[in-house]
């Protein structure tokens, strides 16, 4: 039997409120209408095919999104470094991977860079360092920058959390000032990434989820066209 050739990954990222999982969603609806097998791996979910895993799994989202009043920060950017890349580890070897070997288009609503600007703006961690907890997932065939602008983004939100408006960097109180100042500072590291590897990026101020998705879809369906090559880009490049 010929093995299936190669999926495709593709993952979104943007500043929080850019709409990463709503167009994500309607991407991969669209993809499947459209023959092409495509499915969609929402960072934050974590149900896997093992119950004794989900369970674990559940275990670490508690620990990176849902601490409360439970001072985390006191435990150091380390702590909250070497979480999230287990966390993204599992997601990458337990549901990435298997996807993409049975040659299915894989849509990810969040990979990790975003996390990665904000701890490369906070300067408390050498870059190469974190650079290298990253670098031994898969990199994306294509990252889809949702380019917003930070007051466009505080809008469309009902409340802000701590992570979303530098509480952990000294902004005080979540606010919707903070959330707008402290996501300005992460943009600026984001739009370097998206300039030095060339991120498809679609500005999103004044689009409906419906109208940046069919931009999208159109890009998506070029790559999947083309013919598959082995991924040369290493994380240890970003």
């Amino acid at each position: 039997m010929t093995k299936p050739l190669r999926g495709r990954l593709i993952c979104f990222e943007g500043l929080d409120g850019a709409g990463k999982t709503t167009v994500a969603q309607l991407v991969t609806s669209v993809l499947n209408t459209r023959g092409i097998h495509t499915k969609l791996v929402e960072r934050k979910d974590p149900n896997f095919p093992l119950e004794d895993l989900s369970k674990h799994m559940l275990l670490l989202k508690k620990l990176i999104w849902e601490y409360g009043d439970i001072p985390v920060q006191k435990l150091g950017d380390y702590y909250a470094l070497y979480n999230m890349a287990s966390w993204f580890s599992a997601i990458d070897i337990y549901k990435i991977r298997p996807l993409l070997d049975a040659g299915v288009t894989t849509v990810v609503d969040n990979w990790y860079f975003k996390f990665l600007s904000r701890l490369i703006r906070k300067k408390t961690i050498a870059v190469e360092h974190l650079k290298g907890c990253f670098s031994h997932l898969t990199y994306p065939d294509l990252v889809i920058y949702l380019d917003i602008t930070p007051e466009v983004a505080a809008k469309r939100k009902d409340h802000f959390n701590k992570g979303e408006t530098g509480y952990f960097d000294g902004f005080g109180q979540p606010s919707r000032e903070h959330f707008i100042r402290y996501q300005k500072l992460v943009q600026e590291i984001m739009n370097k990434l998206a300039q030095q590897h060339g991120w498809f990026t679609v500005s999103v101020d004044n689009k409906t989820p419906q109208q940046v998705g069919s931009i999208i879809i159109e890009t998506i369906e070029q790559i999947c066209d083309t013919p598959r090559v082995p991924i040369n880009k290493k994380n240890s490049e970003i």
